[in-house]
């Protein structure tokens, strides 16, 4: 029998599948934890699960998060939803899953048209998600997927994977990203990170093992992209989780909004999108995280009529 020492609850059996206190989750293919083993963090942060159980064998482990969060965590994912021909506004009927506070993202998995989401938010009062088109007529056919992140909330979806792809010589306007292990099935979003132009990104797609985006122009190499996948939770030990997360409302007067983010870090990836917006032409640019701050720059000046909802995702040591 293996005993190993975890306070507070002294020597524990793995064995036999009893609790103890861990630094760090078991890296997957361990030998020695139990089929349905439960640790737990023994400093869990912001944003981590600090209960996980091994589904994986005895001499090699695979530990998944469960039970709640302790911050924010994606609460829903779906999709693709057709958005409605000829119309800006698509709204998604989701009774008894969206909440008021939920901060709402989407991504274009369907058509390259130039349409970008003016805004993704929960409609006022209502059990649906709004997804509006910067356009009166979205291209025919335009797909997308949709996700929430909610505080303290029992996650049905994790991250998979999470990074940043700054493009190089020999891209074109449509970016192939290797990602080992991903599904058609997954569900990516995708902000631009740095940029020297107005370019947009008018398509994202999952299949085996390449996540492919699809931008107006060349990037060349003044380019990059950060970049969130999400699966089902329950099935793998996720690569990343959620530090921070919140709604900034724009104070206008340039194209640059500082948002304080207290602990956030240079290495942190981020996800940004409009949740209120009042017009048209007024797209993120780029979305990076420093020192306690994330960073967007914008096409105009955003003034103070618009919202923006942010992710700052850390990987799990």
């Amino acid at each position: 029998m293996t005993w190993r020492d975890y306070a507070p609850f002294g020597k524990v059996s793995f064995e036999h599948s009893l609790q103890g206190n861990v630094e760090n989750v078991p890296a997957s293919g361990g030998n020695g934890y139990a089929p349905g083993c439960v640790v737990m963090l023994k400093n869990p942060v912001l944003g981590q699960s600090p209960m996980w159980r091994n589904i994986g064998s005895k001499t090699s482990c695979l530990f998944v998060p469960e039970g709640q969060l302790l911050g924010y965590g994606f609460a829903f994912a779906g999709g693709p939803v057709d958005l409605e021909d000829a119309a800006a506004l698509t709204t998604v009927s989701l009774p008894g899953l969206i909440q008021q506070n939920d901060l709402c993202f989407a991504s274009k998995c369907v058509t390259t048209g130039a349409d970008q989401f003016r805004s993704v938010a929960p409609t006022s009062g209502k059990d649906s998600l709004a997804i509006t088109i910067n356009a009166a007529d979205p291209t025919n056919s335009m797909d997308a997927y949709y996700a929430a992140a909610r505080d303290k909330c029992v996650p049905e979806f994790d991250v998979f994977a999470a990074g940043e792809y700054v493009a190089v010589d020999g891209d074109d306007a449509t970016i192939a990203i290797t990602i080992t292990g991903l599904l058609a099935t997954d569900i990516a979003l995708v902000s631009p990170l740095t940029t020297d132009d107005t370019d947009t990104i008018n398509l994202v797609v999952c299949t085996a093992n390449t996540l492919t985006i699809t931008v107006s122009a060349d990037p060349e190499v003044a380019h990059s992209y950060s970049y969130v996948i999400l699966r089902k939770r329950g099935t793998f030990k996720p690569s990343h989780y959620i530090a921070y997360a919140g709604q900034h409302v724009c104070v206008g007067g340039g194209t640059t909004e500082a948002i304080t983010v207290s602990g956030a870090l240079a290495t942190d990836i981020v996800i940004a999108q409009w949740a209120v917006s009042n017009d048209d032409d007024c797209l993120i640019e780029t979305a990076i995280a420093s020192a306690d701050t994330v960073t967007i720059t914008t096409t105009d000046d955003p003034g103070t009529d618009h919202t923006v909802n942010y992710l700052v995702l850390r990987a799990y040591s």
